[in-house]
């Protein structure tokens, strides 16, 4: 199933997410200024284990990262 994460506030942002002793690197893009207010930056993904890892981010619990429904 495919999710679909924000980034709130930010037009373009890239998320690093510490696995084990290497890196994930996550890029939020297509968040834009509009007549009516910002945008904000999104990721979309069906693999079930990037999910995971952003799911148990530190972002995703201070909610930098919203899952959409």
């Amino acid at each position: 199933m495919e999710k679909t994460y924000i980034a709130p506030g930010m037009l373009d942002w890239q998320m690093c997410i510490p696995v084990g002793k290497s890196r994930v690197r996550i890029n939020f893009t297509g968040g834009f200024m509009g007549p009516n207010g910002l945008v904000s930056s999104r990721f979309s993904t069906s693999d079930p284990a990037l999910q995971r890892i952003i799911e148990n981010s530190p972002q995703f619990e201070r909610r930098r990262v919203v899952a959409l429904i």
